[in-house]
């Protein structure tokens, strides 16, 4: 007996549910000074501050490392280079601010926390905003759950999602400071 093509739609959705609890997901973000890139804030390249540890110090370095390319990547628009950044340098005018474990997102360029949480493994959640200076250009939270460390591939897709996010093409929320920016 041959399937109908409604059973073969409800195998496929069945199996391909069993893996979407694993999937990152990133809240809506905040633009509230969003510009498009014709008058952006955030111009050429920047750093990434990571704030919080890892259960392993190796893999804290390879996490910043993991943010700012993904973040780089996931920008719509425009294209700059992050690199991280230890506590010991002075912060870039143009950073992203990532707080693991999550804190309050409006607050990471002007009074960031001292310490962040810990990732340890399996369950990554983020804060993270763009900032000029002290100016907050965009900011959002996120989360990825079943990892398996620094080196999962949902990490990447988790902060190329946030890049997209932080550094959209346009601000879909705010179409008359939009106007003139040009969809890529």
């Amino acid at each position: 007996m041959k399937p109908t093509p409604l059973a073969l739609l409800a195998a496929f959705a069945v199996a391909g549910c069993s893996g979407l609890s694993d999937l990152p997901v990133v809240s809506s973000t905040d633009q509230q000074r969003y510009t498009p890139y014709a008058n952006a804030s955030f111009v050429g390249n920047g750093q990434v501050n990571l704030i919080g540890t890892t259960s392993n110090p190796a893999d804290r370095a390879v996490l910043a490392q993991v943010a700012a390319k993904g973040i780089s990547d996931g920008a719509q628009g425009t294209k700059f280079l992050l690199t991280p950044s230890d506590e010991a340098q002075i912060p870039a005018r143009n950073r992203v601010v990532i707080a693991i474990g999550g804190a309050n997102s409006w607050e990471l360029c002007t009074n960031p926390p001292a310490r962040g949480g810990e990732f340890k493994g399996s369950y990554l959640r983020v804060s993270a905003a763009a900032c000029n200076g002290t100016t907050r250009i965009s900011s959002t939270n996120a989360h990825a759950t079943g990892l398996s460390g620094v080196d999962d591939p949902a990490i990447q897709r988790l902060f190329k999602q946030i890049g997209a996010a932080l550094f959209p093409g346009r601000n879909i929320d705010y179409f008359p400071q939009d106007r003139g920016a040009r969809r890529s």
